[in-house]
C-alpha cells in the first residue's frame, strides 16, 4: 500500500492511497461442468481518505478498474470494536444481526452452509458497550464483520455464471445452468463510504445516524441564482416532528381530496409525533390504502400521534 498527504487543510484534508490486491491463479467449473482457469492478477484501487472541518464523518471516495473474473473486490475498515454487536438497516428499519454480524449464521439448514456475508440497506453499526462505529454506504449493498470489529464491503462482485454445482456453500445448482459474461463487473468502478464514530447505541444515536445518513447520501447542495435579487418570501411547510421519525411521503391522496403524508418509526419503542402544515383542519389516520381509520385531533395545523415501533404511520391531511 502506497500513500500520500493530499489536500492539508485547514477546512479539508485528504489522505490518498494506493492499493493492490494479488488475486492468485484459479481453477473452477462452468455450470455445465467445463474446466475455467483464471491466470494470477493485481486489481488496483486508490481510496481517497476526505476529513472536512466539523463533519461528523470521515468520507471515502473509491476508484478502481476491475479486471478480474469471478472475483468479489471488497475494502476492508477496521473499528477496533472486538466482540461488536451488529445492527444493520433495512427497508422497513433496523436488524440486530446478533454478536456475530449475522443472523443467518445462526440458523442450520441441511445441506448447506450459511454465508458470513449479510445485506444493508444504508448503514451497518458495529458498537459495544462503551462506543460505536457505523460505516454509510451509498448504494454498497453486502457487508461481512468479524469478531475483531472489521468490516468489508463488497465494492464489485463478479459472477461468470447463473448457477454452479460445486458451491461450497449450496452443493448442486441453485438455478439454471447458464453463462453470465456481462455481470462479471468488468471496467472501472467508483464507490462512495463514510465512517462515523459515536457513542454506544440509544434512541438519541439513532437518530443521529439516521440524519446524518440522509445528509451524506442525498446532501442539499445551494446555488446562487443572480437573478434573485428580491427578499424571499417566508413560506412555512410540512414539517414532521419526533424523534425517530422518518419522512417516507408526502403525495396527494387517489381520490384528489386529501394529502397523504406518511412516516416511519424507526425505534423499537413507540414514538410521540406531529405533523404540521398551516391552514389543515381535519385529519385522519389511514391504512397504506388511504382508508381512513379514525379522526385525529388538529390544534393549530398540528396532528399529533403516536407510532408503533418499526411502525409505518399513514395520515390523511385536509384543509
Amino acid at each position: 500500500m502506497a500513500h500520500r498527504a493530499g489536500r492539508r487543510g485547514p477546512l479539508r484534508a485528504t489522505l490518498l492511497l494506493t492499493l493492490h490486491a494479488a488475486l492468485p491463479a484459479r481453477r473452477l467449473q462452468s455450470a455445465t461442468g467445463a474446466a475455467i482457469r483464471h491466470r494470477a492478477s493485481t486489481v488496483r484501487v486508490d481510496v481517497e481518505v476526505q476529513l472536512d472541518a466539523g463533519s461528523p464523518w470521515v468520507a471515502f471516495t473509491i476508484h478502481g478498474n476491475n479486471a478480474a473474473r469471478d472475483c468479489r473486490i471488497r475494502l476492508v475498515l477496521r473499528t477496533g470494536i472486538g466482540q461488536p454487536s451488529v445492527v444493520a438497516d433495512a427497508a422497513f428499519g433496523e436488524v440486530d444481526r446478533g454478536a456475530g454480524g449475522n443472523e443467518s449464521a445462526t440458523v442450520p439448514s441441511a445441506g448447506e452452509l450459511p454465508v458470513t456475508t449479510a445485506p444493508l440497506h444504508r448503514y451497518v453499526t458495529l458498537s459495544s458497550a462503551s462506543r460505536g462505529v457505523t460505516i454509510l454506504s451509498d448504494g454498497l449493498a453486502e457487508y461481512e464483520a468479524d469478531e475483531d470489529g472489521a468490516v468489508a464491503i463488497t465494492l464489485v462482485r463478479g459472477v461468470g455464471e447463473l448457477s454452479r454445482r460445486d458451491m461450497m456453500e449450496r452443493p448442486g445448482h441453485a438455478g439454471w445452468p447458464e453463462a453470465t459474461p456481462e455481470a462479471q463487473g468488468a471496467g472501472p468502478f467508483e464507490a462512495r463510504l463514510a465512517l462515523v464514530a459515536h457513542a454506544p447505541l440509544s434512541d438519541a444515536v439513532r437518530a443521529r445516524l439516521h440524519d446524518a445518513a440522509e445528509d451524506f447520501l442525498v446532501p442539499l447542495e445551494g446555488e446562487t441564482w443572480r437573478s434573485a435579487i428580491d427578499p424571499p418570501v417566508h413560506l412555512p411547510g410540512l414539517q414532521l416532528e419526533g424523534e425517530g421519525l422518518a419522512f417516507e411521503a408526502c403525495k396527494e391522496s387517489e381520490d384528489g381530496s386529501s394529502l397523504v403524508v406518511r412516516c416511519t418509526n424507526r425505534l423499537a419503542r413507540t414514538a410521540a409525533g406531529a405533523w404540521r402544515l398551516a391552514g389543515v383542519r381535519e385529519a385522519w389516520l389511514a391504512r397504506l390504502d388511504e382508508t381512513p381509520l379514525g379522526a385525529l385531533a388538529v390544534h393549530d395545523g398540528g396532528v399529533a400521534f403516536a407510532a408503533p415501533p418499526r411502525a409505518t404511520i399513514t395520515i390523511l391531511l385536509r384543509r
